[in-house]
């Protein structure tokens, strides 16, 4: 697993990179360039958003991308009793709002954890 250190670099990046063009549902980035929660956090570790389905080899890093997604889930489940994030996103009537809070909370809840490199 990744440092705390730098999954919280990677979530803030992601955060950011939602802030500015999040609101996608159903698919890591729609036909605007918009992403939802996942495809923030392939775009920020400099992953590809295509459909993994048909490119398999997109794949690639999927595994690291897995523990930093992993990451999120204790908070999602906290906050709306749903750990899965993708759901979290395309279930929400705002998911800008519902993710950029995920996010924060997410990298707080992370920053209090002691000791954990």
């Amino acid at each position: 697993m990744a440092s705390k250190e730098l999954v919280i670099e990677l979530l803030t990046r992601a955060r950011e990179i939602f802030r500015e063009r999040g609101g996608a549902k159903g698919h890591f980035e729609d036909e605007s360039g918009r992403v939802c929660a996942l495809g923030a956090l392939r775009t920020a570790a400099g992953l590809p958003n295509i459909d993994l389905a048909l490119a398999p080899t997109a794949r690639v890093g999927d595994e690291y991308l897995a523990a930093i997604e992993h990451s999120l889930e204790p908070t999602a489940k906290r906050l709306h009793g749903n750990g899965n994030v993708a759901s979290v996103n395309d279930t929400a009537e705002d998911p800008k709002s519902v993710i950029l809070s995920l996010y924060d909370h997410a990298i707080k809840d992370l920053e209090n954890v002691p000791g954990e490199h």
